[in-house]
């Protein structure tokens, strides 16, 4: 079952012992090594999936066990810490002197223009847009980009080949500007995208929406 195997790799990489974890939550000992043949009720997996700050889908149906994929354990945190709002993404102004720092680092363009180039080989009108998101911890900077590509030929773009999504991670402290680049699947970037665009554009304009009817209807 791939709960009960995920919350064990899950406690290898916080170094955690299944018996802490169950004093942790109050369970019973032994409770969850028991999930393999009952099905536990649906409060105590969220329990378990808080405490490791992933998502409940991440912690039942993905395949984490196998590999101990850091960067895709890192990837959920992020959707689940976005969807619950308890990180903000700040969008990177292109008028920001950083955005273009960003944009022509070299091991960063040139990773970006490699599948671009694959793709539309032969294609000489080509651009693209590239919008880009970050937050910050103490000590590191997390961009997410977003590269959408265009053909001004007029040519119709494949949307599987159209857009493409990137994690860079930098040092604060890295005065040389060296950017770690993370390409995990592209179907956990889309949902790390999809909410980051909604903690970004609509949740907002929704919390606008409600005040906006508050006041009015209290008028």
């Amino acid at each position: 079952m791939n709960l009960v195997n995920n919350i064990k790799a899950l406690c290898e990489v916080k170094k955690l012992s299944i018996s802490d974890l169950e004093t942790k939550l109050n369970f019973s000992r032994s409770s969850i090594s028991k999930w393999d043949k009952s099905q536990p009720t649906i409060s105590r997996v969220l329990q378990v999936a808080d405490l490791f700050d992933v998502s409940v889908d991440f912690l039942c149906k993905s395949e984490f066990y196998k590999e101990k994929d850091l960067t895709t354990l890192f990837i959920d945190t992020l959707i689940k810490k976005t969807s619950e709002e308890t990180i903000q993404w700040t969008f990177l102004n292109s008028q920001d002197s950083e955005h273009d720092k960003i944009r022509y680092t070299n091991e960063l363009y040139d990773h970006c223009n490699i599948e671009y180039y694959e793709d539309y080989e032969g294609q000489i009108d080509k651009y693209d847009r590239v919008n880009i998101y970050y937050i910050t911890s103490d000590k590191n900077i997390v961009y997410f980009i977003d590269q959408t590509i265009y053909l001004s030929t007029g040519e119709e773009v494949d949307p599987i080949d159209a857009y493409y999504y990137y994690i860079a991670l930098k040092d604060i402290d890295d005065k040389q500007g060296n950017y770690i680049i993370r390409e995990p699947s592209k179907k956990e970037l889309e949902k790390l995208y999809k909410e980051i665009k909604n903690s970004y554009y609509e949740k907002p304009k929704q919390k606008k929406f409600d005040n906006f009817i508050k006041d009015f209807i209290s008028l």
